[in-house]
């Protein structure tokens, strides 16, 4: 993959991927015969003021754009991307809630929201926004376009792919380490434990596509038809370099984006596999933190299992490149179902997670769409502050009972709330029995050998 005639990077690989360098290719591949790259290192452009024709610099223009990339990169790709940003949002939101972000698991899941958004956002720009710029020949987004992606938009869409992958591997380790490794859990995957992994994750995945931002850079020509002065991109002289292209772009781009995340998820995930079919057939014994590790490590198998279908094919597109062998068609389709994966996560954790489709529920769901929800939180929240005060009891066994100033009025019109929430299956059951107290004095709890008929509410002292 080194000489004049190498064709555009044109691999999605795992995220964002290679995308073809605007106005790069048409240099590489129809370059003229009294101009080549190494005039133009050797200074040649640099040294003389002359401002060339960029149909000179850049050869043929090619007009309208095939309809298979039309529908997979102008439709497909932008509205797919639009709403899987709509869903990354919703998903942060989500994610960010004081009582959601507390756990290791979910900062992670956080950091890995922002990467995807970041990727999807860059892929509908690279892609959506000038395919149908191409389409409809606006100059405007197109000149716009051609000066943002190559200088900005396509490193920082690398950086993002490489932290989304990362990610994905710190995520199936956490799983393993709760799962297969439980008395390791403890001091391991904490809450400050996790921030430490996933500023780690960044900082590698700035650092790692430092050089990016390096590789182009852009030059003046005037325009045939309308002598307008224009931007061109053109490599600079690392992105030209044999050296650079063979070791940095090719096989450190192969080793680090997908051998050694593909193999540590394939291991990891294996494990997980294992233990999870293993404690299946004992689920029955099981407590209930271990159920709810088990499930949150079947939500990310499935992600994980999308994550291996969208980037196969991208792996192989990368593999096909090193024999330089490339369909743009194949690298279109890949670049759609990187798209997609990046868009799902929102979809699976509804699906698989109880406890963040109840929050979005609560943040979403209004008065309208969901008959009652606001007349149980009202309920919920009354119980709360009424039932359990700030006053806290034990009755010397296992339970402890909040108790304050709550009487039988309170009770009643508890239970008569309740009866008139739709579709409660509890309506024909109070809260608490009001025929025989409507105050409680606490006073000291009864022992188990105590006659049964002494009322358990009768004793019990503070903690």
């Amino acid at each position: 993959m080194s000489g004049v005639s190498e064709p555009p990077l044109v691999t999605m690989a795992l995220g964002v991927g290679e995308p073809p360098l605007p106005t790069m290719a048409p240099v590489f591949n129809n370059s003229m015969d009294a101009l080549d790259e190494g005039d133009y290192y050797n200074g040649f452009f640099e040294n003389d003021p002359v401002i060339w024709n960029c149909s000179y610099l850049l050869g043929p223009h090619e007009e309208g754009i095939p309809t298979f990339k039309f529908i997979v990169y102008g439709i497909l790709v932008t509205v797919i991307g639009f709403l899987g940003i709509c869903g990354n949002i919703i998903s942060l939101i989500v994610l960010t809630r004081p009582k959601m972000r507390a756990s290791s698991i979910n900062c992670c899941l956080i950091g890995l929201t922002i990467f995807d958004l970041i990727v999807l956002t860059t892929s509908v720009m690279m892609f959506g926004l000038m395919t149908l710029g191409e389409y409809f020949n606006n100059r405007t987004m197109l000149n716009f376009l051609d000066s943002l992606i190559p200088l900005f938009i396509y490193p920082v869409a690398l950086t993002a792919q490489t932290g989304s992958v990362y990610l994905t591997v710190t995520v199936t380790l956490e799983r393993y380490v709760a799962v297969c490794l439980p008395l390791r859990a403890r001091s391991l995957i904490t809450y400050g434990r996790a921030k430490i992994y996933v500023s780690c994750v960044a900082l590698f995945a700035v650092i790692y596509n430092l050089p990016r931002y390096f590789e182009t850079h852009l030059i003046d020509c005037i325009e045939d038809n309308t002598d307008e002065l224009r931007k061109i991109l053109f490599p600079t002289e690392l992105r030209n370099e044999p050296l650079y292209k063979e070791v940095y772009i090719t096989w450190f781009y192969l080793l680090f984006m997908y051998l050694i995340p593909f193999l540590s998820l394939i291991v990891f995930n294996i494990f997980i596999y294992r233990e999870v079919r293993t404690a299946n057939h004992q689920r029955n014994q099981m407590s209930r933190v271990q159920k709810k590790e088990i499930g949150l490590a079947m939500m990310l198998m499935v992600v994980v299992i999308i994550f291996f279908i969208c980037n196969l094919l991208a792996f192989v597109i990368n593999i096909l490149e090193l024999i330089e062998f490339v369909v743009d068609e194949l690298t279109q389709f890949s670049n759609l179902l990187v798209t997609i994966n990046s868009s799902v996560n929102f979809i699976i954790y509804c699906i698989f997670g109880q406890k963040f489709r109840k929050y979005f529920l609560k943040l979403f769901c209004s008065a309208r769409c969901c008959p009652g929800a606001e007349s149980r939180r009202t309920l919920q929240s009354v119980y709360n502050n009424s039932v359990y005060g700030d006053r806290s009891f034990t009755n010397g066994r296992t339970q402890t009972v909040r108790l304050s100033s709550f009487t039988g009025t309170n009770i009643q019109r508890a239970n008569s709330t309740m009866e008139k929430l739709p579709g409660n299956q509890y309506t024909c059951t109070p809260l608490l029995d009001t025929s025989r107290t409507t105050s409680f004095t606490p006073s000291r709890s009864p022992s188990l050998g105590e006659p049964q008929n002494k009322s358990a509410l009768q004793g019990m002292k503070p903690l």
